[in-house]
Parts: structure tokens; sequence; C-alpha cells
């Protein structure tokens, strides 16, 4: 069964190239170029993984994630914080809101897919 994957990004060059990667390396993907709205999208679409960016106006990703966690409660999906973002920072975000991991923008599309399935077991 393919995974799912939801990438949140404000930025829509981004949105459609990693969307692209992440579907020639095989998975469902949904995109979304605004943080609002995300937690019923999470609702919605199911995904297995959503990839938040870190730097978006109005709600920055790492709040996002206190958000999604808050209004759903737990449930399987992984939560990765995904940025262009300088790797040290972002894992310290990661740490303080407790997301599931990071992936910095830099991750190739092989070593991308690697990560989503080593997160989600697969």
């Amino acid at each position: 069964m393919k995974l799912r994957v939801l990438l949140v990004d404000d930025d829509q060059e981004q949105l459609d190239l990693f969307g692209r990667v992440l579907r020639r390396q095989g998975f469902i993907v949904e995109t979304s170029d605004s943080p609002f709205g995300t937690t019923n999208l999470v609702r919605s679409f199911e995904p297995d993984v959503v990839l938040l960016d870190l730097e978006m106006p109005a709600i920055r990703g790492d709040q996002l994630v206190s958000v999604i966690r808050d209004r759903l409660g737990p449930n399987k999906t992984k939560i990765l914080l995904f940025s262009a973002t300088d790797e040290d920072e972002l894992r310290e975000h990661c740490a303080d809101v407790d997301a599931d991991g990071y992936l910095p923008k830099t991750t190739d599309g092989p070593v991308l897919r690697l990560r989503i399935l080593e997160l989600t077991k697969r």
C-alpha cells in the first residue's frame, strides 16, 4: 500500500518541485500552499506523514505541529518539519515542539523516500 504524504508550504514552486519528487518516489501526495485548514486536510486525507515548511506567514510550521496535535489528538500521522533553515536550528525546533522528525529541503528524492519509510517503519 502506498504511503500518503501531505506537503504544506507557502511557496508554490517548492510545492510543485517536492510534490513531483515525492510522487516519483511512489507516494500519494496532497499539497497545500497555506497552513490554514491543515488540520482539516489531515483529517480528510489521512496522511501517513505531514511535511510542514518551517517558515510560513501567519503561523510557522513548528507552531502548526502543536495545533495539529491539539485538534486531532494522538493518531498515526507523523509530522516532519521541512525547511531550508540551518539543520541545527531545524533540529532544535523539532525537539521544542515534539515533531516526529525533520528534513532539510536539500534532501534528494531517494534519501527523502528512505527517511519517510524509516519514520513510518515501512
